[in-house]
């Protein structure tokens, strides 16, 4: 039904199950439309942490990399380490991998919204009309910010003859805006629903969220500050009441997560219903951390941070305890090994990102380990927008267009009291630009960050030394989807 959607990931939509079925015969009952959006809401799988629709947005920063390890793994023909020193090209299979889940996620949500406005129940379907649009909505966030450039499709057929061509960033920008803006305005508040029954669904507060995140962006996508918008938004989902800082920050964090009051959109995973797997510890941990965790599976010592991200932290901020650095214990306290058994595991800073030793690479263990696990996959849930990062986008919006800085210092001082963290006497850009860094790392806000404040481009770090230049704002458009669809154009700069 669905001819390329700009590339490889937007396949052809008869071959799912949705794709199937006619308006005619289908969405005549409740339990029949959730299902049709259960199938959206499944492709929202590039949110996921280690994905890669996750990774694409994570690589590149301070706080994250994929090494290649001496003894073979994690090599990935160098694809990972372009991004580590700002030199990734449109040949970038994990580029290519991420448009294709991006894209493959708007294509999806097209082919639902299109066979829902068509059903007979329409006008009774307007919520979950909306819901999808949401979805889609949020695939396009993720495609603007990522590529900016590209082709807005809202039609689950495309002619052949007329492929979709780039639209410009500005204009990408303004379809999300207006999308989310009528969404809002459709969708349940989380304060009308059986919050329990209806998680992890789209509510009014996360249209309003995304709003707030969007337009928070506005001045690298467009050129214009939106900052009071910004602002409204925040306001919108502050004053709705309906969520609090957690007393722990963990709490966000552990198996049974779903509960918390912080998340504002999630995911909802539970591998043992074959809904999903966080595989975080699988990806991070080292292979003797096994011991230490009682793991019935041995991880894949892959995912590290940098020094740089650790240095953030004071030592008393409980949010320090999550990166795993220096000698390693077991369940019982005594030292690992390494895997020869040779020595002792003690993890050091990064020597080298190719031929990395064992035990290079300190270890953000963020979603904690849990007690059942289903072929190394977890059961904690990933919020993708928790309530912290509303109160710190609210602060930033005030400090950027001159508000109320006393409320801005405010802000940012109940998520640092939260974990323990010295509280503020007076508030910078910097001050909050680290503090993002520090309460969402690993939570896909970094990339985005850097690039707002300017140090994705004038800063240097461990494997990253010189500056990088403007156009790697932007990803390029892999060349998969450019041979793919002839209407496409390279962005600047990877021509």
């Amino acid at each position: 039904m669905l001819f390329l959607l700009l590339c490889t990931g937007c396949t052809k939509l008869d071959e799912q199950l949705y794709g199937r079925l006619t308006p005619d015969n289908f969405y005549k009952t409740d339990a029949e439309v959730l299902s049709a959006l259960a199938g959206v809401y499944n492709r929202m799988g590039f949110t996921v942490n280690g994905g890669n629709g996750w990774r694409i947005a994570n690589l590149g920063t301070d706080e994250f990399l994929i090494p290649s390890r001496s003894d073979g793994r994690w090599y990935d023909g160098g694809v990972y380490l372009e991004f580590s020193k700002h030199l990734w090209t449109p040949s970038n299979n994990r580029i290519s991998s991420g448009w294709t889940e991006v894209f493959g996620a708007i294509g999806g949500a097209n082919a639902i919204i299109e066979s829902l406005e068509s059903s007979p129940r329409k006008d009774g379907l307007k919520a979950q009309i909306a819901e999808a649009k949401g979805i889609r909505a949020y695939a396009y966030f993720y495609a603007l910010d990522l590529w900016g450039n590209i082709p807005i499709v809202t039609t689950a057929r495309i002619d052949p003859k007329n492929l979709p061509g780039n639209k410009p960033r500005a204009e990408v920008f303004q379809f999300v805006v207006n999308e989310l803006t009528a969404v809002a305005a459709e969708l349940p508040s989380v304060k009308t629903v059986n919050r329990a029954g209806y998680y992890p669904r789209m509510t009014k507060e996360a249209a309003y969220s995304l709003l707030a995140i969007v337009n928070l962006n506005a001045e690298v996508y467009t050129g214009t500050a939106k900052w009071a918008e910004c602002i409204t938004m925040c306001d919108n989902v502050i004053n709705s009441g309906a969520y609090k800082l957690t007393a722990n920050y963990f709490e966000n964090f552990v198996p049974k997560n779903e509960g918390s009051l912080e998340f504002i959109y999630a995911i909802s995973i539970d591998p043992v219903r074959q809904a999903g797997g966080n595989s975080w510890s699988q990806r991070v941990l080292h292979d003797s951390h096994r011991f230490t965790y009682n793991l019935p599976f041995t991880p894949q010592n892959g995912f590290t941070t940098l020094e740089e991200a650790v240095d953030r932290y004071e030592d008393q901020d409980v949010r320090k305890t999550m990166i795993l650095r220096g000698p390693q214990f077991n369940a019982q306290g005594l030292p690992l090994k390494t895997v020869s058994g040779a020595a002792n595991l003690v993890l050091i800073p990064h020597v080298n990102q190719e031929n990395s030793a064992e035990n290079e690479g300190f270890r953000v263990l963020k979603w904690l380990p849990d007690a059942t696990w289903i072929n190394g996959a977890a059961g904690n849930d990933l919020a993708t927008i928790r309530y912290a990062e509303i109160l710190l986008a609210k602060a930033e919006a005030l400090l950027r267009s001159g508000g109320d800085a006393g409320l801005a210092l405010s802000l940012v001082n109940q998520v640092r009291t939260r974990s323990k963290a010295t509280a503020l006497v007076t508030l910078t850009l910097k001050n909050i630009e680290d503090e993002r860094a520090r309460e969402l790392i690993y939570e896909s806000s970094r990339r985005r960050d850097m690039i707002r404040f300017g140090t994705w481009f004038n800063g240097t770090w461990k494997f990253k030394t010189s500056v990088t230049p403007g156009f790697r704002k932007l990803l390029p458009i892999p060349v998969t989807a450019l041979n793919a669809n002839s209407a496409l154009k390279q962005n600047p700069g990877y021509q």
